[in-house]
């Protein structure tokens, strides 16, 4: 088959043979991007040697370039090299969609319905169903992308029109006009939720709804669809000439057989649209969410890809039973594997694209691009027009090289925003601006994976074209596209039209001017809030799952308690209620308080929310080590029972039980607190328990009962056997040394009816040289004392059922036991903590709620300072530039930039940082 071109001397006609001449020379796509590797290793190589850095507007971190071709570039890269290829999210989507489109095509149900389609279509007027079936497929996220491109060129085909202009117009409605629909989508969620947090940093009150840009993108569809048709009529048909295409390849008039095909596959879309239906459309639908019962987010909207495969399977499946299509089950697997061969060369190109992309992105260079170029704006001091045409320009060039647009509006959104904010536009203004660069330049990024499907798409009907050809035909729609669109929100700005309901282009819409300047008294006045902000939506993301269980007014208030303790309340009632971020007085916060700390209901909700906050820090973890021990709260009127995950610096508070001081170490509270622990951990997972000299009893055999390893400290004048008869455990520190030694295997406990086996180890420290010296700041705690001074000196004297270890790991593993009584210092000393001493509850009810308020805090404040630290900002906030040890703990690099510089709490997914932890664990607690 061949594609005749007209020539043209006219200038557009120049310019397009020019870029198809240009093109025509790139190399193919798998060679042009194995060079623009090696372009992007030896650029990385060049940045890295002389130091070249940008610095984020954001939170003031620099963004350094990795070097791909150092050592630790090659690390990254042998090991991932399956991966990246694997792992590339859209080969996956592609081929499946495939997979059920081209067997939509060989059982011939797509020709057939093109015919039929056709019949009722005037061929003049084809151009615009087709754009308008684009922007409507929308809904299918990037399922559109795969499926309505070949579908625009059979329907041309069926009208007599040239297939290839059905196949750009399709591309230029799923492609260039990709962000404009008639129904919100799921690009509408994604991106409301990226400018809602950029706005909060500037009004902690803004927020951008999923429908905030609904009229003008409904509206674009109209606008656009015609524009495109325009283009498809008047510029692209008459560039291709007369389509010159084999006999067989012309769809012929319809037999009965395809007709009665029709019917039953209409009858079944039908029947396969209602079970969805049934299935969304109730509040209690299974395919809604499970939580909030939202249709966005919600399975039925992440899973919308399988479900469109599965209706082209059924579908198919009905139509190729009806027609005799498919006679044997064994025609299904052969007209399944037939369009599978046609996407041979896709899947090669895309494997060195795979590694551009994750190449790219590991090195940095896009976040450098990114942001140099975001500072260079930013910096011009452009305002009005000129502003919004210049971030319109900077996306989309961005969008050229990042092939995900959250990803560009997550570097763009915060400094853009708030910039626009300041000049009076609504943030859902800056976001269209977004939008419309996003999509427009779409068909024509090189690192995006659709191109080369859209060339593939080309290549069935001229054979010959290559890349040039592609670009030089699609080129008048991305171009025309961008400018009208642009044309099309300035003309909306002028004449003061809403963007969506209630939503107009400034914020206040009696306003002409464009510029509403900031009253910097008021932003004085609210600087306080606007600080803290971030500080608790990072609290009500990570707790909403964990909190999910409380009536929905608790909720809110223990993630505000949360929030004002992480930002400088004691635990105190008084101090909480100062410290609240709310508009109410004082006193009516302090009130709030009382009644939290009072309500019988989360009083009884506390053991749940320990157990899932336990479930969900230690999902995933093959091994965890636990750290148990008692601890005297409000002048030893309490004792508080607490179980903590050992980790890298201070533990991780999980679970916690208050008693009154009698019935400190009973076995009975010992028993429901493993019990109640025990039920949070998968099936399988290998727990050790370390605890001090004060679990003793029972408690050996409570723990060697559930399978569980334990390390424990045996102190006073209990007696151990190990084979040279019985001799007590105060004695055995004449055979200490500094080095551990294996005593060997043996019983504990003379009593026959508590006697424990198990191994004994033994260890004595070197001396420090401290002494100790009453403090002239404080008074004397009762727990400094000479006998617990005794006591600290004295050897370790290790029990154990374990045999894994060497005497050194069981000593190493024990001395992480210390990290428990940091967490108890966090906790209660108004000095170093959050001051829970002061605390003046005199029930344990108060006492335990106050204790959950506190373990939020400090896993948020420990999940954040990790998360910073992964992203090396920790280095802002320390003087020397040591990097094998930490010089300032997690808690204390939350601290600092929840103080000073608080938006960068905005770039921190504690999820993400959980999933890190969980994945490092056990690298992480058994070093030795």
């Amino acid at each position: 088959m061949s594609m005749s071109s007209i020539p043209s001397s006219s200038q557009s006609g120049k310019l397009y043979g020019w870029v198809e001449r240009i093109g025509n020379k790139v190399p193919h796509p798998f060679l042009l991007f194995i060079y623009l590797i090696i372009v992007l290793m030896v650029t990385t190589a060049i940045l890295s040697a002389f130091g070249v850095s940008a610095k984020n507007p954001t939170d003031g971190t620099p963004v350094v370039v990795k070097n791909l071709l150092s050592v630790e570039g090659l690390h990254w890269f042998l090991p991932n090299v399956i991966k990246n290829f694997s792992g590339f999210a859209p080969l996956g989507a592609i081929l499946a969609l495939v997979l059920g489109a081209g067997l939509a095509e060989r059982v011939g149900l797509l020709p057939a319905l093109m015919v039929k389609m056709a019949s009722h279509v005037n061929a003049r007027y084809a151009s615009y169903m087709v754009l308008f079936i684009a922007f409507f497929s929308h809904i299918s996220s990037d399922a559109a992308l795969v499926i309505m491109p070949p579908m625009g060129a059979l329907i041309f085909l069926a009208v007599g029109r040239h297939p290839v202009a059905g196949l750009l117009a399709a591309i230029a409605g799923v492609g260039c006009g990709f962000t404009a629909n008639l129904l919100i989508v799921t690009t509408d969620v994604l991106l409301s939720g990226i400018s809602t947090e950029a706005a909060a940093a500037f009004n902690p009150q803004m927020h951008v709804s999923v429908i905030d840009n609904w009229y003008f993108m409904a509206s674009s569809v109209v606008v656009l669809t015609i524009v495109g048709g325009l283009i498809t009529d008047k510029i692209i048909e008459p560039r291709l000439g007369q389509w010159q295409g084999n006999s067989d390849e012309k769809l012929q008039t319809l037999t009965e057989s395809q007709r009665f095909g029709l019917r039953i596959a209409g009858v079944v879309s039908l029947l396969f649209i209602a079970a969805i239906a049934l299935m969304v459309i109730p509040e209690n639908g299974i395919l809604r969410d499970p939580i909030n019962h939202t249709v966005m987010p919600s399975p039925f909207i992440k899973g919308i890809v399988p479900l469109i495969i599965l209706f082209f399977f059924v579908v198919s499946l009905a139509y190729g039973i009806a027609t005799r299509t498919i006679r044997r089950q064994a025609d299904l697997p052969h007209l399944m594997i037939e369009p599978m061969k046609e996407m041979a060369g896709f899947i090669v190109m895309v494997f060195p694209l795979a590694q551009f992309v994750a190449m790219f992105n590991w090195s940095n260079m896009g976040k450098f691009i990114a942001v140099g170029l975001t500072d260079i704006l930013e910096s011009s001091g452009l305002s009005g027009i000129p502003a919004f045409v210049g971030l319109a320009l900077l996306s989309s060039f961005l969008c050229m090289f990042i092939a995900s647009g959250s990803a560009i509006w997550s570097i763009l959104a915060p400094i853009f925003v708030p910039m626009f904010m300041l000049l009076g536009f609504h943030p859902a203004f800056a976001q269209i601006l977004f939008r419309i660069a996003d999509s427009s330049v779409l068909p024509l990024a090189p690192v995006s994976p659709f191109v080369p499907l859209f060339l593939g798409f080309l290549q069935r009907y001229k054979p010959d074209a290559k890349l040039g050809t592609y670009y030089s035909l699609v080129l008048p729609y991305p171009l025309i596209f961008l400018v009208v669109w642009l044309l099309m929100l300035l003309a909306w700005y002028l004449v003061g039209l809403p963007i969506g309901p209630g939503i107009y282009p400034e914020e206040s819409p009696e306003n002409k001017t464009g510029i509403v300047r900031c009253d910097l008294i008021d932003c004085a006045n609210n600087f306080k809030e606007i600080t803290t902000m971030p500080a608790r939506s990072l609290c009500q993301n990570f707790l909403n799952n964990i909190l999910a269980p409380l009536h929905l007014y608790r909720q809110k208030s223990l993630i505000d308690a949360t929030n004002a303790v992480i930002n400088g309340a004691s635990l105190t009632l008084t101090s909480i209620g100062r410290h609240l971020t709310s508009t109410a007085s004082v006193k009516n916060k302090i009130k709030r308080v009382d009644r939290l700390l009072g309500n019988r209901h989360l009083q009884n909700e506390v053991s749940t929310i320990f157990q899932r906050i336990t479930q969900k820090i230690t999902r995933g973890m093959s091994r965890v080590v636990i750290l148990i021990d008692w601890s005297a709260y409000h002048a030893s009127r309490f004792q508080l029972l607490r179980a903590s995950l050992a980790c890298d610096g201070r533990s991780l508070p999980l679970m916690s039980c208050v008693v009154p001081s009698s019935q400190t170490a009973n076995a009975d509270v010992h028993e429901r607190f493993l019990e109640s622990l025990a039920e949070c951990f998968s099936p399988g997972t290998d727990v050790i328990v370390i605890t001090d000299a004060g679990f003793q009893g029972r408690w050996f055999q409570q723990l060697r009962s559930r399978g569980w390893t334990y390390i424990c400290r045996v102190l006073g004048n209990h007696y151990y056997n190990v084979g040279n008869g019985w001799e007590k455990v105060s004695d055995s520190g004449t055979k200490a040394s500094t080095t551990a030694i294996y005593l060997g295997e043996g019983l504990l406990g003379r009593d026959k009816n508590a006697q424990h086996e198990g191994h004994f180890y033994l260890y004595k420290s070197k001396p420090k040289g401290r002494r100790f010296k009453r403090s002239k700041e404080r008074a004397t705690r009762p727990s400094v004392t000479a006998k617990a001074r005794t006591a600290g000196k004295s050897p370790w004297f290790i029990f154990t059922n374990s045999t894994e270890f060497s005497p050194k790991q069981v000593m190493k593993l024990y001395s992480r036991r210390m990290q428990i009584e940091q967490n108890f210092r966090d906790e209660k000393n108004p000095r170093w903590g959050f001051g829970l001493r002061f605390g003046a509850s005199h029930s344990s009810g108060r006492v335990t709620v106050l204790s959950l308020i506190a373990t939020l805090a400090s896993i948020i404040m420990w999940l954040s300072g990790f998360s910073l630290e992964n992203k090396g900002i920790h280095h802002k906030y320390q003087a020397n530039t040591v990097k094998h040890r930490r010089v300032i703990s997690l808690l204390k690099l939350a601290e600092n930039v929840i103080r000073h510089s608080p938006l960068i709490l905005n770039t921190l997914s504690l999820d993400a940082g959980l999933k890190v932890l969980q994945q490092r664990y056990t690298n992480m607690i058994m070093v030795y």
